[in-house]
C-alpha cells in the first residue's frame, strides 16, 4: 500500500491466504483513502491478467508455502518483472538447531496444541541453491543477500532485472 502513495498509478497486491485477509487489506485501503490498489487471490502460478511490475516484494509468504509450488510462484514473479524492476522476497531455509531437550520441549507443545486449538500454520525451508538458480534461469543477474533470523535462518533477497 505504501507504494500506492507514490505517484503510482495502480498497486497490485496478490495473496495466496483467505479471503478474509483480502478483505482486511481491502479494509486498510479504505481508511487510507486509497482507491489505486488492486487486490487479487491468486497460488501465483499465473499473474499474466495483471500485467507486468516495477517492484514484486514478499515477506515471511513463501515460508508458509511448499517448495515446489514456492519456485513455481518464483518463475512467474520473474517473469512478470519489467526490465530494470526489483525484487525484494524473503525466505526461511533452515530451523535454527537447539539443545535436544529443547526440541523436544517444543515438540511436545507443539502436539499438545495442535491437540488443543487445531492446526498450526506449517513452515517450509528452502533450498537456496533452488531459490537461486530458478531466478538466474528467470533472468535475473544482479543478486544481494541479507540474513534474517526469527527461529528459522532466513534471507532476503533483493534483486533486479
Amino acid at each position: 500500500m505504501p507504494t500506492s502513495r507514490r505517484g503510482r498509478s495502480w498497486t497490485s497486491g496478490v495473496a495466496w491466504a483467505a479471503e478474509a485477509m483480502l478483505a482486511e487489506a481491502g479494509e486498510h485501503c479504505r481508511r487510507r483513502g486509497l482507491s489505486n490498489v488492486h487486490l487479487v487471490r491468486s497460488d501465483g502460478d499465473d499473474l499474466s491478467s495483471l500485467g507486468t511490475f516495477d517492484l514484486v516484494h514478499s515477506f515471511i509468504v513463501f515460508q508458509h508455502i511448499s517448495p515446489a509450488r514456492g519456485e513455481a510462484t518464483l518463475r512467474e514473479l520473474s517473469r512478470v518483472l519489467n526490465p530494470g524492476g526489483v525484487g525484494v522476497l524473503h525466505f526461511a531455509y533452515a530451523l535454527k538447531l537447539r539443545p535436544w531437550w529443547l526440541r523436544d520441549v517444543i515438540g511436545a507443545l507443539r502436539t499438545r496444541a495442535l491437540r488443543l486449538f487445531g492446526p498450526i500454520v506449517e513452515m517450509y525451508p528452502y533450498d537456496l541453491n533452488r531459490v537461486f538458480a530458478t531466478l538466474h534461469e528467470g533472468g535475473i543477474a544482479r543478486l544481494h543477500v541479507e540474513l534474517t533470523d526469527h527461529d528459522y535462518y532466513g534471507t532476503i533477497l533483493f534483486f533486479q532485472r
